[in-house]
């Protein structure tokens, strides 16, 4: 992955063994804010790409034909997403997102949005678990 200060420009890390990308929320101390314009694209074995609440912009193709991905995991608010972002082959695509967070579709470019609890997640005293298939509510101790 190639980081130019706020951004990710490309992504020379798809090599075939690449199936999960966490995008880093920072850069030699700076946020990093964008998914450049196909910056991920054509990664074949892609299948899970962690995205920070830093990332408020993702650009057009950045995910395009990228066969073998199923989730986008977001932590922060909806970002702005540019035109074609998946492209007609990523067909498996689903954007998961955190409860709590600003999104205002349920739809992003035909993909569902839906909710996911990452592991240990807490919310207002109690810890929910299980991700994105079962979930368990547990009482946190004070």
């Amino acid at each position: 992955m190639i980081l130019q200060q706020t951004h990710i420009l490309s992504a020379h890390t798809c090599f075939q063994n690449l199936f999960t990308l966490t995008i880093p929320s920072s850069n030699e101390g700076k946020p990093v804010t964008s998914i450049g314009p196909s910056a991920l694209a054509y990664c074949n074995t892609l299948e899970k790409v962690d995205i920070p609440s830093t990332i408020t912009s993702i650009g057009a193709n950045a995910f395009i034909d990228c066969v073998n991905l199923n989730a986008l995991n977001f932590y922060g608010n909806q970002p702005v997403f540019g035109s074609n972002v998946f492209g007609l082959n990523s067909v498996n695509a689903k954007i998961y997102r955190i409860p709590g967070k600003n999104w205002n579709t349920y739809f992003i470019q035909g993909r569902p949005v839906e909710l996911f609890y990452p592991e240990n997640y807490v919310i207002k005293n109690q810890i929910r678990t299980g991700g994105l298939g079962k979930i368990t509510l547990v009482q946190t101790s004070k």
